[in-house]
């Protein structure tokens, strides 16, 4: 908190300001900035003595960068107008990601333990910027099929629109559905459970009480709400031809729509629980839905014929299906897993299939080889917090998470991931 949030002023931009700072250190450092003074002595400290947490040594791991360090001491400055403005960080920030090109500012991820002598090299995940969500955590988020663009859906039903660049906020409209009570049983809390964008990005669906497409350009439904699940509807996903849409709901059953007049081109009815993830495959050919009955099931889009079944399957919270047709999220595979044994809400292939982002109910995310199955790299985000959704970006160079938290939180390691 800044000097002048502790001596009761309101919460202004450059305190917000002052809070990233903060915010940059704990991720380079997974320790809570100034965690060790008593709650009684800390406006004192920090008001009075300037008291701000001290630089990591050169013996002490991690270690952050001369450059990165030069900035978080700028935005710890006790004078609120001394601190740069919001355009002003962009451009230090820019700055930094220049002039690191070749030595990365990386947040470091753990090595899993190993006693295998091949255990893996450690990766870095850098910090591209946080996107600020008011008060309210997203539950969901997606990229636009050109990498420009993140969506995100607050607890309210708001759908923001996010340049990546600059993490600039675009606009955002409201995705609420009034219309259509749900059973007492439902677990809907959010307005909007999941969010994808049709392939030419000029559409988004959302799925929560119903299913709905938007317009981008008007910020209109662009057809009629979809309203033939009985329940709560919890995963949405396009074709990539654009085609079809489908969707999968607490009724137990997936939906494939036809995307542009949204009637129903088949019902998926052999699960016996919750559908929790929904993905087509690259030539639209199939679709794979994943439910909490622990199976994955593979279907034929043109028939809705089910082809194959996954069984024995820990409980599908999110899953995708790759290029290859590897199936994760419990999954069959060649390789043995070794990723985290805690509840997995999320995770994300890398466009060229490599790699896969993982993030779990108890605030780790994980990057894992899906050549060897093997963690490389796990971040434990402080403070605690429950992680919704992780999302690669279509050219794999950033990774994107939605947390309970009321930020988006945008990483990336650079010519990594491709």
């Amino acid at each position: 908190m800044s000097p002048e949030r502790l001596c009761g002023s309101a919460s202004k931009k450059p305190s917000d300001i002052y809070a990233f700072g903060m915010t940059i250190y704990e991720l380079f450092t997974n320790d809570t900035p100034l965690g060790h003074v008593p709650p009684q002595d800390l406006r004192s400290l920090v008001v009075h003595d300037g008291l701000r947490p001290d630089r990591l040594g050169e013996d002490d791991q991690p270690v952050m960068p001369e450059d990165a360090w030069d900035l978080t001491v700028q935005l710890w400055t006790t004078g609120a107008p001394d601190r740069p403005t919001s355009g002003r960080l962009y451009d230090l920030l820019m700055q930094l990601q220049d002039s690191t090109s070749s030595e990365s500012i990386s947040l470091p991820l753990s090595p899993s333990s190993s006693n295998d002598a091949q255990t893996p090299q450690k990766r870095h995940l850098m910090l591209m910027t946080v996107l600020k969500n008011s008060q309210m955590p997203s539950h969901c988020l997606a990229f636009s099929p050109n990498g420009r663009y993140l969506a995100t859906a607050l607890l309210d039903g708001t759908v923001w629109i996010w340049e990546v660049l600059s993490g600039n906020p675009i606009f955002n409209f409201i995705a609420q559905h009034h219309g259509k009570p749900l059973p007492h049983s439902s677990h809907l809390r959010w307005e909007v459970l999941s969010i994808a964008f049709a392939p030419d990005g000029q559409r988004i669906a959302t799925a929560g009480r119903v299913v709905q497409v938007w317009d981008l350009i008007t910020r209109e439904r662009s057809l009629p709400a979809l309203t033939n699940h009985t329940s709560a509807v919890w995963c949405v996903a396009f074709s990539s031809d654009g085609r079809f849409l489908a969707s999968g709901s607490e009724d137990h059953t997936a939906i494939i729509w036809h995307a542009d007049t949204g009637t129903i081109h088949a019902t998926l009815a052999q699960h016996v629980h919750l559908v929790r993830a929904v993905q087509f495959s690259p030539d639209s050919a199939l679709v794979a839905t994943g439910a909490w009955d622990k199976t994955v099931r593979i279907w034929e889009v043109s028939t809705g014929a089910c082809v194959h079944v996954l069984r024995d399957h820990t409980a599908v919270v999110s899953t995708e299906l790759s290029a290859l047709g590897t199936y994760a999220g419990g999954a069959q595979r060649d390789a043995p897993w070794t990723g985290s044994a805690r509840l997995m809400q999320s995770l994300s292939y890398s466009p060229n299939g490599k790699w896969i982002i993982t993030g779990d109910w108890d605030s780790t995310v994980q990057l894992l080889d899906v050549r060897t199955g093997r963690v490389v790299g796990e971040l434990a985000l402080t403070p605690r917090t429950h992680i919704f959704c992780v999302a690669f970006s279509p050219d794999g160079r950033a990774v994107a998470v939605a947390s309970e938290q009321p930020k988006i939180l945008m990483f990336s390691e650079p010519g990594q991931f491709n």
